[in-house]
């Protein structure tokens, strides 16, 4: 899960050891924060690691400053690649921003797709446990598979 200077982004990535710069491929996605996730996208607000990079966004190829702020995690989102709306499914012709680094351009958020996102699961254990925290103490219902696994990991 990708922060990038205040938009939510998605990277697949097939592992939790995987360098955020050696994913950056281009398949990243935006995670909508709506009024239905609202509590899912506060719980990880502020979670992970946060670098400052040089971007440049597909619409001029001045460098801009932002932030990123990553972790690793599992997420369970609703994706709609078939609808009626054409804003609900779009694959840019290039990525919309390129992260600068070292002298190398990473792609990012190579395409849209309104989805819903149901849960995020932090792979590291203590990013995990924040995450449950911000449910308990605003006595918000902790998500059944966060519950689960957060459960499990303590009795061990």
């Amino acid at each position: 899960m990708i922060d990038f200077s205040g938009q939510m982004i998605f990277q697949p990535c097939d592992s939790d050891t995987t360098d955020l710069f050696e994913s950056l491929d281009g398949t990243s996605f935006n995670i909508w924060c709506n009024q239905i996730t609202d509590r899912l996208c506060e719980s990880f607000d502020g979670l992970g690691d946060t670098i400052w990079v040089d971007y440049s966004t597909s619409k001029d190829a001045n460098i801009n400053y932002g932030y990123i702020r990553y972790f690793h995690c599992m997420i369970k989102i609703a994706l709609n690649f078939i609808g009626e709306n054409p804003n609900d499914f779009r694959i840019y012709d290039v990525p919309k921003y390129e992260i600068i680094e070292e002298d190398k351009r990473y792609p990012i958020l190579g395409f849209y797709v309104r989805g819903f996102l149901k849960e995020v699961i932090p792979t590291d254990r203590q990013l995990l446990l924040k995450m449950y925290k911000f449910y308990d103490e605003n006595n918000y219902t902790v998500p059944p598979l966060l519950d689960s696994i957060v459960n499990q990991k303590i009795l061990r």
